[in-house]
């Protein structure tokens, strides 16, 4: 079926990070601020209306005024994508069983989780890592080596191609097929679907995926490019296939949240989400 929406457009580097501030501000350790601060949602500020000078010296004393620049510990989180597909994952798990986590992981950037809920949360997290709830979800795979190009995310609808240049969205739907849509307000008109496909370069800086009944779409963006110099002339397979899945194919989220979740109860200051 079509998607109901694109919610991001996911682009690399794009994501949550996270950190926690060193208590230097707070016990004296620090040097003397040049204008009075306060710890906020969106960590230590000062008033926002003063003079442009006062600002870039309470800048400067942010990074200069301790050991730490004023940082305990930072954390890349994930990038949105990975950062969804987690949040599905409880969800699958079950939210009921997690609600520290369902209710202080944000949304977007911004906001702070306290460290006694960082406490909590380090022993729900250790939960779902040990959790034996598995479920099936629709994977797009590279035939040639058989990586997983993308997943199907829940919140985003499937979607995890947003080309705004060409004016078009793709992504898999919830019956397992790999679909384009027209990127408009008007209802979404299918410009490729198919279960599996090729992708081969067409000498004529374009690419062109071709399915199994012979339907084709033109793109100037390849799903995947081996060789950034050379576009790969042959054509590459993929397929959309169900995958089993599970709590460890969200470990690279679940070690960033310990790392940064410990950290707050190690000093005993908020996480900020950023």
């Amino acid at each position: 079926m079509p998607f109901l929406s694109c919610w991001t457009c996911d682009s690399w580097g794009v994501g949550l990070d996270a950190f926690v501030h060193c208590r230097c501000a707070f016990e004296g350790v620090a040097s003397d601020p040049p204008v009075p601060f306060q710890l906020t949602e969106e960590g230590i500020v000062c008033d926002g209306t003063l003079p442009l000078e006062d600002l870039l010296l309470f800048d400067q004393w942010l990074e200069l005024g301790c050991v730490h620049g004023s940082v305990h510990h930072s954390v890349r989180i994930a990038n949105w994508s990975g950062y969804r597909e987690f949040q599905q994952s409880l969800r699958r798990v079950g939210s009921s069983n997690f609600p520290v986590l369902s209710s202080e992981l944000p949304e977007a950037n911004g906001g702070q989780t306290s460290s006694r809920s960082a406490a909590e949360a380090l022993k729900e997290l250790q939960t779902f890592e040990r959790s034996s709830v598995r479920w099936l979800t629709f994977v797009l795979v590279d035939g040639a080596t058989n990586e997983v190009v993308a997943e199907r995310i829940e919140p985003y609808d499937g979607v995890f191609i947003y080309n705004g240049s060409e004016g078009w969205r793709a992504g898999l739907t919830s019956s397992g097929t790999f679909l384009v849509v027209e990127d408009s307000d008007a209802a979404d008109n299918i410009l490729f679907e198919a279960a599996s496909f090729t992708e081969a370069y067409d000498q004529g800086d374009s690419w062109v995926w071709t399915g199994p009944d012979g339907q084709e779409f033109r793109t100037e963006s390849p799903l995947r490019v081996r060789d950034s110099k050379t576009p790969n002339s042959g054509a590459t397979e993929f397929e959309v296939r169900e995958s089993l899945r599970g709590p460890e194919h969200s470990r690279h989220v679940v070690a960033s949240l310990q790392e940064i979740f410990a950290a707050s109860v190690e000093i005993d200051m908020p996480v900020h989400w950023a």
